[in-house]
């Protein structure tokens, strides 16, 4: 359910709202969480879209929120570390390997394996039992190629 923009601050803004998740990309609705935080600072902004890291964290979001997370965590990691130090050439290069390896788990740009590839990758991880899915996502030969040989030089947890 979407959430009209006009009605955003006003849901922010209330007392028991502590934190945003935004997976919209939509420069519109980040400047409507943005200026909630201008009246309410302990109010956390968080991007959901795993595509739009440093735009999110330029624009003064806190952090990420995503599923694909569980695939990045390393490279999530040394990007807010080299944000906080200024180190914006790093972050470059950490972004497009996270592109790289998030559209490998997804089946490429159009994500056609969005949610079956990242239960594949969690299951491969020895994170989640089953890769079962009620969405009907599928689960190409490319995608599992991929997540295969990703998890093999992933190191166990």
């Amino acid at each position: 359910m979407v959430i009209p923009e006009a009605r955003l601050k006003d849901i922010y803004l209330l007392p028991n709202e502590h934190l945003v998740k935004d997976s919209s990309g939509a420069p519109a609705r980040r400047a409507v969480a943005l200026a909630a935080r201008q009246e309410k600072p302990a109010l956390q902004l968080f991007i959901g879209d795993e595509f739009r890291c440093i735009e999110y964290l330029q624009a003064g979001y806190d952090g990420f929120m995503f599923g694909g997370a569980a695939a990045i965590a390393p490279q999530l990691n040394r990007i807010a570390q080299h944000f906080a130090a200024g180190e914006l050439k790093e972050i470059q290069a950490l972004d497009e390997e996270i592109k790289r390896i998030l559209y490998g788990v997804y089946g490429g740009k159009s994500i056609a394996c969005w949610l079956s590839g990242l239960k594949y990758y969690m299951v491969r991880r020895g994170l989640f039992a089953t890769q079962t899915s009620f969405l009907g996502y599928p689960l190409t030969d490319e995608c599992r190629a991929f997540i295969d040989d990703y998890t093999s030089i992933v190191p166990e947890r």
